[in-house]
């Protein structure tokens, strides 16, 4: 089978939910024998030997070009909001995926959440909610990473119940094995410190000013330290100057690492947090929860499904920074609470390994295109 991820871009050429989603879905399926292209707006790329290989520089109409005379199965679109084509020029791309009778699944990530939320205050939002209705019946398949995202797909856009199916975000095995803190902990000087852990990219959603904030609070506490992992997505300027504004020393931005620093980083937390106002799914708070670092997060959509309503780890109201600071101080001051936090999360996160999401993908994939070969064969489209 050969299939088609669309994306507007991808891992590790972006860093992101959506991008390392895509990575390594494509990488799962090559490992089970499917042939697995991803366009994106910077070209044409695949998985060989684990590692993205560029195929072809092509951008926008090339892409076009690319979906109406390649040889592919199936396309699987991810986070509609963010298709690399552009308006107009995407729905070109679904229609010649239609035309050449090729089967579409899409899985809108945390669109439909953050339409359906600004739709209420923009008119934009809103003519992009109605038009994206009308794009939406092209779709065979709409991959919901929480069952919430079932109901506002359901309410807001109108899809059918049977066009959907939840399959949450993956991931890797290496989530779950065992990492030597240490490295971290000798090269960012940490030793003796309890770490608060942050990973993901420095965007104004992400709110990372509120851990700012309490960090503000926590000054005189010299054995706390909060890391900040991730690249800047537009708010890195802003975090700079409250960090300088409150002349902070126990906040440490790292930028971007990789994955077996990564690891490590998390293996040597204390705490994760995630105070995000928006997150579809937090594939970064999964991955700390594997690890059985205790969570605590803000209580955006997705975090309400990892978490299971607060069972797997600590919620609060979104932009309660005092409510924040409260379950911080309880977390490092019961560690045994908190150890036996962590462990029910990792217990929680082996419903998500790779391994497993990846065949409840493959299933979708199949059943569509025998749907398709009985169609064809009886002259449907």
């Amino acid at each position: 089978m050969k299939v088609f991820q669309i994306v507007s871009s991808v891992y590790p050429i972006n860093i992101g939910g959506v991008e390392v989603h895509v990575y390594n879905l494509s990488k799962e399926l090559v490992k089970r024998g499917f042939s697995v292209e991803i366009l994106t707006k910077n070209g044409v790329y695949a998985i060989k030997n684990e590692e993205l290989v560029l195929i072809e520089k092509c951008r926008y109409f090339k892409i076009l070009k690319y979906l109406l005379l390649k040889d592919y199965d199936l396309v699987h679109i991810h986070n509609w909001g963010a298709m690399p084509l552009g308006l107009v020029k995407n729905e070109i791309a679904l229609l010649i995926c239609k035309l050449r009778k090729k089967k579409i699944v899409i899985t809108p990530h945390g669109f439909p959440e953050i339409i359906s939320s600004t739709a209420k205050k923009s008119i934009k939002a809103r003519i992009f909610l109605i038009f994206s209705k009308f794009i939406f019946t092209l779709i065979d398949k709409f991959v919901c990473v929480h069952p919430q995202q079932e109901e506002t797909l359901n309410s807001n856009f109108s899809i059918s119940k049977d066009k959907m199916v939840v399959i949450p975000n993956g991931i890797s095995e290496l989530a779950f094995e065992q990492h030597n803190p240490m490295n971290f902990v000798n090269k960012y000087k940490l030793n003796g410190k309890r770490i608060l852990c942050y990973i993901g990219r420095l965007a104004p959603n992400k709110r990372l000013s509120d851990a700012i904030e309490v960090m503000s609070k926590l000054k005189r506490k010299d054995n706390i330290s909060l890391v900040i992992i991730g690249p800047d997505g537009g708010d890195m300027a802003n975090l700079l100057n409250l960090i300088d504004k409150y002349n902070l020393k126990n906040v440490i931005l790292l930028g971007e690492l990789n994955e077996k620093e990564k690891y490590q980083a998390l293996s040597a937390a204390d705490i994760f947090l995630s105070t995000s106002s928006s997150e579809a799914f937090g594939i970064s708070t999964c991955e700390a929860m594997a690890q059985g670092v205790p969570v605590i997060s803000a209580n955006n959509i997705g975090a309400k499904y990892l978490l299971n309503e607060g069972k797997y780890g600590s919620l609060y109201e979104i932009g309660d920074t005092n409510s924040l600071l409260e379950k911080i101080l309880y977390f490092l001051e019961n560690p045994k609470k908190a150890k036996r936090m962590g462990e029910k999360g990792r217990k929680r996160t082996t419903k998500f390994k790779w391994s497993k999401i990846v065949g409840e993908v493959e299933k979708v994939y199949k059943e569509l295109l025998e749907k398709n070969k009985r169609m064809i064969k009886n002259g449907g489209f």
